[in-house]
């Protein structure tokens, strides 16, 4: 028998800090008020959502093994 190991497929997907940053200054809800971490995580997850319905048949290019 071979000895294979398991394998976890994820799709990585960046979200640069500064990118949250420059949105953030953009909006102009947000003038006076620091963002927290919460608001990276809600904006990371936004990215990610939209990242995975733009590309969600292309997605095989972004696919990665750990």
């Amino acid at each position: 028998m071979t000895d294979i190991k398991p394998k976890i497929a994820y799709i990585e997907i960046e979200c640069p800090i500064e990118d949250f940053f420059d949105e953030w200054e953009d909006n102009g809800d947000n003038i006076g008020v620091e963002p927290t971490q919460k608001d990276y995580n809600d904006w990371a997850f936004g990215t990610a959502m939209e990242f995975f319905e733009r590309y969600k048949y292309e997605l095989d290019n972004h696919l990665k093994l750990k």
